[in-house]
């Protein structure tokens, strides 16, 4: 699973530089990244309340927010989300520190301390492996999900509801499925019927024109996609080293 990355700096050139030096050094160690910029705090403010973000790169001297006030702002609802300033006050380091940010890239010694930042961050997830969990907006909060505990996506045109494996207990979002969709695949989800996205781990086998689900539950297929979902079913069977006979 990739990295959701925001990069905040009010220069949008700075912006442009960090962006291309992280994407291509994360590329050089095989690990998928997501880079979302950010030339102010309140627009990431409003993005984060969207989705979910591993590791921030902030600078410290922001017209609209000082970068390290705005990280001990955020530092207790972002507890599993890493900072990295990046900055040429350098001055401010120990001032930094207190906020306990991953790291601190000097603009001075931007090349150099941005590789080995991500570096030893890049060791940190290999030893303790990003959670498969998905971020959902839940009445303004939001709220963390296992992925592979979730069984199916059920669509209600701009609101979806997600069903749970181990729980008879269901959770509405505001999303549409075309985004879930597009988010999910690369998760093992597939998409069955224009009103379900189910994933793949929780399908027990086909019956006919439905599926049948682990838990039991019966879900229809579209009939003009029974063969395409059989056939990204046992794509997935050979992904995943499941046989089939």
């Amino acid at each position: 699973m990739g990295i959701h990355i925001a990069l905040i700096d009010d220069n949008a050139r700075v912006i442009e530089v960090i962006k291309e030096a992280v994407k291509k050094k994360f590329e050089y160690i095989n690990i998928e990244t997501e880079i979302e910029t950010f030339t102010s705090t309140s627009r990431f403010n409003i993005r984060r309340s969207e989705v979910h973000f591993d590791l921030i790169f902030l600078d410290i001297n922001m017209p609209e927010k000082d970068g390290i006030e705005f990280a001990n702002e955020i530092k207790d609802e972002l507890v599993d989300t890493k900072i990295i300033f990046v900055s040429s006050k350098e001055d401010r380091v120990f001032e930094a520190i207190k906020t306990q940010p991953f790291s601190f890239v000097r603009k001075s010694n931007f090349e150099k301390d941005i590789n080995e930042a991500i570096e030893l961050y890049s060791k940190t997830i290999k030893s303790h492996p990003i959670d498969e969990s998905i971020y959902f907006s839940i009445h303004g909060v939001m709220s963390k999900f296992s992925i592979n505990n979730i069984a199916y996506f059920e669509g209600f045109g701009s609101y979806q509801i997600i069903h749970f494996n181990d729980s008879n207990e269901n959770v509405e979002i505001s999303s549409r499925m075309e985004i879930l969709e597009r988010e999910l695949t690369s998760h093992n989800f597939i998409r069955i019927h224009k009103g379900y996205l189910v994933n793949f781990f929780s399908i027990s086998h086909f019956e006919g024109s439905h599926v049948i689900l682990v838990n039991g539950e019966k879900l229809s297929v579209a009939r003009r996609k029974i063969s395409q979902v059989k056939e990204e079913f046992l794509t997935l069977c050979k992904k995943n080293n499941i046989l089939t006979f």
